[in-house]
């Protein structure tokens, strides 16, 4: 039986997420999740796992004035010192910057698709567990930094977005369905004009970052991606909220059954969000020039770790599409 890791203090579990060097699967102990909040994963301090005499700060830092994501986002430091951390070192790998949702950025549990991206390219990840696009567009870290890295010297070869399934999900799901009236057709349980607003909205929301991208960098190749066919209640079981949170529970708030039909619902509308982003690409007749859509539709093939997010190696087949398409472009 393996030995438990020792108890550590709130400060020095702080001092450890903010270590690029220590693996997160040394941090796993000393770490839980609030099920009690939002659409994301949230980072709270494991109390069996620090001192006594530090466990009151310890609530109260992570719970009061510091915020509900406050480790989240002293995980978030951890890719962001590892970037900096290959600058200083002139790693030879290609910069590239991602803004995005869990897919880039799931908190120690999930090797996502930047964690997988991170060993062929040097990656500046400002993306956020349970970031709206409307949130993306309007905080202006994507410019602040694009423009930041070329005053420094840097070439950021392309940016890459992950955004607009928040948007959809939980609440605002229910807001896109119809109740459950009998009927075990999906399409007539969509709303479509709930969905054509909805939908509408992110594709304008893509459009305002392409807009404010090209403005200054014309020629910056600009990755998306469409999801992969969200499983409400998937078998995995995974025990991190918020569990069927983000689908099952809010169709069955509208008295749709699980199983099949939930499962056909959301079929429909990861389509309907892939032929938007797929009408993105500058291969389209509504594309834009510079922007590459890559389709992960099929590609998670079950492995499902929740809901919305794939098990490892489901990311690292979403990443390899992404590899791909990177190469195509010869970067």
């Amino acid at each position: 039986m393996a030995d438990e890791p020792e108890k550590i203090t709130f400060a020095e579990l702080v001092e450890k997420l903010g270590d690029p060097d220590i693996p997160e699967s040394d941090l796993k102990p000393y770490l839980t999740v609030d099920n009690t909040i939002g659409m994301a994963p949230v980072l709270m301090p494991n109390m069996d796992r620090i001192t006594l005499e530090d466990a009151q700060s310890s609530h109260m830092r992570a719970r009061a004035n510091l915020g509900m994501g406050f480790l989240n986002a002293v995980c978030r430091s951890r890719r962001q010192n590892q970037f900096e951390n290959r600058l200083e070192d002139r790693d030879s790998r290609p910069i590239l910057l991602a803004e995005g949702d869990s897919w880039f950025q799931y908190p120690v549990w999930l090797d996502d698709v930047i964690d997988h991206l991170s060993d062929h390219y040097n990656i500046m990840c400002l993306s956020a567990a349970g970031d709206l696009l409307e949130e993306m567009v309007e905080d202006g870290e994507i410019w602040d930094y694009l423009e930041g890295l070329r005053d420094d010297g840097h070439t950021v070869r392309a940016l890459l977005l992950s955004g607009g399934g928040n948007d959809i999900v939980g609440d605002s799901l229910k807001e896109l369905l119809n109740p459950h009236d009998g009927s075990e057709d999906a399409a007539a349980h969509i709303n479509q004009a709930m969905v054509a607003e909805a939908f509408g909205a992110i594709e304008a929301g893509y459009r305002a970052i392409f807009r404010r991208v090209r403005d200054t960098f014309p020629d910056l190749p600009i990755l998306i991606h469409g999801y992969d066919y969200a499983q409400p209640l998937p078998e995995q079981g995974s025990n991190i909220p918020p569990l069927d949170g983000w689908l099952g529970e809010p169709m069955r708030d509208l008295n749709i059954p699980d199983g099949p039909l939930q499962a056909a619902i959301i079929h429909i509308l990861i389509n309907r969000i892939n032929d938007i982003f797929a009408g993105l690409d500058q291969d389209a007749d509504t594309g834009v020039a510079g922007v590459h859509y890559v389709n992960n539709r099929n590609t998670v093939q079950g492995r499902w770790h929740d809901e919305m997010h794939p098990l490892d190696e489901g990311f690292g087949d979403v990443a390899g599409k992404f590899r791909q398409k990177l190469s195509q472009l010869g970067i």
